[in-house]
């Protein structure tokens, strides 16, 4: 069910005010990634970030290779096996023959866009989540969260999911669409017929290295993540479900993927709570860097528990009466 009002009784904003503003926000999107890919660390200077992956991936398709998976891929320094399945290669495919770095500047741009217009469809504060700080790690590393924030809204959003499946399964938890469903389900198919073993052949690769298996365990496995099983008391609520899947389903613990939680909360003062606190746990890990090994990684996942997640799951548990609610997703049949 949809609601063409906010709740509160405010006008939607104009359409020529959310492209106006979608089109602002994609230029801060682009500015970011550009900033990261010029001034950053120096094996991304020049590239695609984290979607060189899917890029390269998209370029072979392009040639006519079946198995993507066969020969390694070398996104920095190391050749490591892709880690991205099919599917992203194949949403990114109109963007492989350009240059990697215009290419990562085109799909922030585009994908912060689609999602700003789409949020403010019933009002303008909704963009208050891209102020945080995994919006800006998102950004930075041309990741897929800020697009994945409207699957569900319409059908063929739930596509959009194909692109980072753990990610997308949380926001189904959240915002389910069982006709978008069935889609999706359609596209997997016709991958198959490309190439039949394709997604055992990824899963071996990304499972390959223990650290990135570590690293992508999530939340549960965390300091105190045990403590966000608590959702599960308002298991009702569609944002209690984003936080327990986000905090079950395996995902990168570190910032762009926790940027679903700024769905949770539901007044403009929570929105900018739940923002400032991710810049304080980003701030703490940034202060931290200087630690290797076991302890980098125990301040980074405490920080991003208590700050980013905590913050959210008391939203989860003590929400605002009825009449200011302003997150309920749109669920589709």
């Amino acid at each position: 069910m949809t609601h063409d009002a906010p709740p509160d009784g405010l006008r939607p904003p104009t359409r020529r005010v959310r492209l106006a503003a979608a089109a602002a926000l994609a230029l801060v999107a682009m500015a970011v990634f550009w900033g990261h890919t010029e001034w950053g660390p120096a094996y991304v200077r020049g590239k695609a970030s984290d979607l060189g992956g899917p890029l390269e991936g998209a370029r072979r398709i392009l040639q006519g290779e079946r198995d993507i998976y066969a020969r390694p891929y070398a996104p920095y320094v190391t050749a490591y096996p892709l880690s991205y399945p099919l599917t992203t290669s194949i949403l990114v495919l109109p963007l492989a023959p350009l240059p990697p770095r215009l290419a990562g500047l085109l799909f922030v741009g585009l994908t912060t866009g689609l999602a700003a217009y789409m949020l403010t469809r019933r009002r303008l504060d909704e963009l208050l989540i891209f102020g945080s700080a995994p919006a800006f790690f998102a950004w930075a590393w041309a990741q897929w969260s800020p697009l994945l924030l409207i699957q569900g809204m319409t059908a063929w959003s739930v596509l959009l999911g194909i692109g980072k499946p753990q990610v997308a399964a949380v926001m189904f938890a959240y915002r389910p669409h069982w006709r978008g469903l069935r889609l999706g389900a359609l596209v997997l198919l016709l991958t198959l017929a490309w190439s039949p073993t394709w997604p055992a052949d990824w899963l071996a690769g990304s499972m390959a290295d223990p650290i990135e298996v570590r690293e992508h365990a999530g939340a549960l496995w965390a300091p105190g993540g045990a403590l966000l099983l608590a959702a599960a008391w308002r298991w009702e609520d569609p944002r209690a479900r984003l936080v327990l899947a986000l905090t079950i389903i395996p995902n990168r613990l570190w910032f762009y993927d926790q940027l679903l939680l700024g769905l949770v909360p539901e007044s403009i003062g929570r929105r900018v709570a739940w923002a400032a606190c991710s810049w304080l746990a980003a701030g703490l890990w940034a202060l931290t860097r200087h630690l290797r090994g076991d302890e980098a990684r125990f301040v980074l996942e405490l920080s991003l528990v208590m700050l980013v997640y905590g913050p959210a799951l008391w939203f989860v548990l003590k929400p605002l009466p009825a009449p200011s609610h302003s997150a309920e997703p749109a669920a589709g049949r």
